[in-house]
């Protein structure tokens, strides 16, 4: 433990020693953001655009499974953001980055015409700074501060608790479905098979549900056999063929479980 505590003494006490010139060499900043639809609901697969005003260059990417974006490393300078979708109205806004910004563009889409677009102009919950330079957050008086505490005191470090999340029973999904659910878990497998897409968002997104609704749904069509277990923030793989989606219907509508 005391070698603990003197390492990250030592750890402090090397940021204290990096020159204050490093911070005059950032000449990038990022744009992050998350795009949702009307009801709330993530939106993955979202083209997302961004343009500099200066030297018109452009990069483009697709919105993850949650429906977040990042656009790292980018040049100081103006740029547009444009948020496209088929079938929604396009969302675009124009941000001025300076050296270390990392500015966040959240975008809420509607169903609509392709052709219509919305322009976003300075609106605080949209557009903001998320981080600063970390000369913003600690000063060098409080990082000598923690320094010469470590070494006149010695305290020990600070436990963290167990934060971990226990995982749900084995058998909530293989206890089965029961008639209160079947209307939704039939709606759910026919998007499923019928899209070989096996994303909980999509689900919440379809069927209008809330996240935890979407994520037992797809756990009991898990233990159908429909689709595999979840890894990671992919979407699930789809085990039935498009070609056996009412034989799967039938079979699931014959599983019941009466309560």
């Amino acid at each position: 433990m005391p070698r603990l505590r003197w390492f990250a003494c030592v750890v402090v006490a090397s940021l204290l020693a990096l020159p204050s010139a490093v911070a005059g060499q950032i000449t990038t900043a990022d744009i992050v953001g998350r795009v949702t639809d009307a009801t709330g609901a993530v939106l993955p697969g979202v083209t997302i655009t961004v343009e500099s005003v200066g030297t018109h260059d452009i990069r483009s990417l697709p919105t993850n499974e949650t429906g977040d974006y990042v656009f790292n490393l980018l040049p100081i300078g103006t740029y547009t953001v444009k948020v496209e979708l088929p079938g929604f109205t396009s969302q675009s806004t124009r941000v001025t980055l300076s050296a270390g910004d990392r500015v966040r563009f959240d975008a809420k889409l509607s169903v609509g015409q392709v052709a219509e677009n919305v322009t976003v102009v300075g609106e605080s919950p949209l557009l903001q700074t998320e981080t600063a330079t970390l000369s913003a957050l600690v000063t060098e008086k409080e990082i000598r501060e923690v320094v010469a505490q470590c070494k006149a005191n010695g305290s020990p470090a600070r436990q963290v608790p167990d934060l971990t999340v226990a995982s749900k029973p084995a058998d909530e999904a293989e206890a089965g479905i029961t008639e209160s659910d079947l209307d939704e878990v039939l709606q759910a497998a026919e998007l499923v098979i019928s899209t070989q897409f096996g994303s909980t968002s999509m689900l919440q997104r379809k069927l209008r549900v809330g996240f935890a609704k979407a994520g037992r749904l797809m756990d009991l069509l898990e233990a159908k056999g429909i689709v595999g277990p979840q890894e990671g923030s992919k979407a699930r793989d789809v085990l039935i063929r498009a070609d056996d989606l009412d034989e799967t219907l039938t079979s699931l509508r014959g599983e019941v479980a009466k309560p």
